[in-house]
């Protein structure tokens, strides 16, 4: 439905009478990009034609362009120049159905944009002249002239800026603000070297390509069988973002028990068990904020050298396992790090053991808490 009402109001935008002939005529082919899919190139057509002649309608269909290609801090600038020119239009017209409909139109993708943007207060260093900075530039979202007159729009999750200063260094940072929330930072010009030179703009189709992440995980299993003890080990894993607000997730682990005697945990007859566990998982997670939530689905392969320690002393078991995994998790980002806690729900495939004992259950659910970094 979403799609349709911006057609719908794109096509009106075509429609409408206009003075300026090249402003009409690049609308017109915008919108039939619009409509055929081909949003890049919708968008550069919209901005020329904003550049002919400034109109709201022109600056509404280049935010919605942008926002398509996910290019939405420049969007979020888009929307709110066609919010000014809009609010002049009913002022001189306030009788006029599109344009109070337009505005109508307008209030709604602003509001749809900021929830996808955090929005950030920059500031320069205590005793630093604001005469030192020439401008801003936000690396696949546009450059800013005058960053430090209100809060910029910047891409959720860590938004790469260049700090341009007028004796030619450049100093290159990163703000890090979750979708629709605030924060403020300094840009840190003391440490401008001169060596960095401005990062060419990103294809605007780009939003970001697959980042290597190390987890360091720590899984305890309160389920009181044979299986139960706590378990140390890592996943290197990889995560990709094709859209905006989602991440997908792949890894491979492994895991190491230490020896536990099930005398201490009340199972009959005691015993002492240690073993080993790997797994391959992949999933998917929300990636619009700082907390998030997902779930993971994998194959985990328990291998468990059982020592008897009653009818027969000294006789060792090894028990072979595969389970399927299903994984809830929520956790927490800054930067790159990654804290998370996960419910491992373990559904048993087979179980063999070398002399022939009696099968166990050894079906369980286990707490796992994570700690990540994404390497550089």
């Amino acid at each position: 439905m979403r799609s349709l009402a911006v057609l719908a109001v794109l096509a009106r935008v075509a429609a409408a009478d206009c003075d300026d002939q090249a402003d009409c005529i690049l609308r017109e082919e915008a919108t039939k990009l619009f409509k055929d899919g081909k949003y890049a190139e919708a968008a550069e057509k919209f901005k020329a034609s904003a550049a002919a002649k400034p109109t709201a309608r022109a600056y509404l269909g280049y935010a919605q362009a942008l926002e398509q290609i996910g290019r939405v801090a420049l969007a979020y600038d888009a929307i709110r120049e066609a919010k000014q020119l809009s609010e002049k239009e009913v002022a001189a017209h306030p009788d006029d159905v599109d344009i109070t409909s337009r505005a109508g139109r307008i209030d709604y993708v602003t509001g749809e944009i900021r929830a996808k943007v955090g929005l950030v207060r920059l500031s320069l260093p205590s005793g630093v002249s604001p005469k030192t900075l020439a401008s801003v530039q936000r690396k696949g979202e546009g450059d800013l002239d005058e960053p430090l007159d209100a809060p910029i729009a910047v891409a959720p999750d860590g938004q790469k800026l260049i700090a341009l200063l007028r004796d030619g260094r450049s100093v290159p940072f990163t703000v890090d603000v979750g979708a629709g929330l605030e924060a403020t930072a300094i840009i840190p010009i003391n440490g401008a070297t001169g060596d960095e030179e401005p990062a060419p703009p990103e294809p605007p189709h780009a939003i970001e390509g697959p980042r290597l992440r190390a987890l360091l995980l720590g899984g305890l299993i309160p389920s009181r069988d044979r299986n139960g003890g706590w378990a140390w080990g890592g996943i290197l894993g990889a995560e990709y973002r094709p859209l905006w607000w989602l991440a997908l997730r792949a890894g491979a682990g492994y895991f190491e028990h230490e020896g536990t005697e099930t005398e201490q945990l009340g199972i009959d007859p005691p015993h002492e068990f240690g073993g080993n566990e790997q797994v391959i998982q992949v999933g998917a997670r929300t990636a619009n904020a700082r907390f998030f939530a997902g779930i993971d689905l994998g194959i985990w392969r328990f291998e468990e050298i059982v020592a008897t320690a009653t009818d027969f002393p000294g006789v060792h078991e090894h028990v072979v396992s595969t389970y399927v995994s299903v994984v809830p998790a929520v956790g927490f980002r800054y930067k790159r790090f990654e804290a998370r806690l996960a419910l491992v729900c373990l559904i048993d495939l087979d179980v063999y053991r070398s002399q022939n004992a009696q099968d166990a259950d050894l079906d369980s659910v286990r707490g796992m808490a994570t700690i990540g970094v994404a390497l550089p």
